[in-house]
């Protein structure tokens, strides 16, 4: 998507130039860069809302082993910056974790998790900031399971004290 993307210029007026050709008017202030979205991990299904600043993700059904963390692409993160702000953006979780810790002489190969109730775990949400900037997200449509992908196979450890841990990226459930 990059080399499709307009490189910065800057207008007549002095301004950053928000068009392939310099169409702003002297004294319009107006921006359309005013608000800045980030969204990790990037997928096509991304998709803004500009009517409610809301955004359209997709939390993955299928996460994949980590050590001691959870996977690559798993946790949904975003951030905001609007003209008032720092130019940097610092992305926050839109997710939280459920850490298992087993222990015993097997390999796992794949873990599957599901809630009680058939909660939504996975699938398509919506995305919106609240008036401190924390994102807050609601997934409306998907899976009822998630799956934990691990690949070959982890080794279970064989010490009660020091288990070995698997890590799910769960949106929140029941707001």
């Amino acid at each position: 998507i990059e080399p499709k993307l307009l490189k910065d210029k800057i207008g007549k007026w002095g301004q950053l130039q928000e068009w392939e050709r310099d169409r702003d008017v002297k004294g319009d202030n107006h921006r359309h860069t005013s608000h800045l979205y980030a969204v990790y991990p990037y997928n096509e299904d991304i998709a803004m809302d500009s009517t409610d600043d809301r955004i359209t993700v997709r939390v993955p059904n299928l996460q994949h082993y980590a050590q001691n963390s959870f996977g690559r692409d798993a946790n949904v993160m975003a951030a905001k910056a609007d003209k008032s702000s720092e130019p940097l953006m610092s992305f926050r979780n839109c997710c939280g974790y459920l850490k298992l810790q087993i222990y015993g002489s097997s390999t796992i190969s794949h873990i599957e998790l599901r809630g009680n109730n058939s909660e939504i775990l996975a699938g398509a949400a919506y995305l919106s900031f609240a008036e401190d900037g924390v994102p807050e997200m609601v997934v409306y449509d998907g899976d009822t399971t998630i799956s934990l992908n691990c690949g070959e196979g982890v080794r279970l450890s064989d010490n009660a004290a020091s288990p070995t841990e698997f890590w799910f990226a769960l949106p929140q459930i029941g707001r």
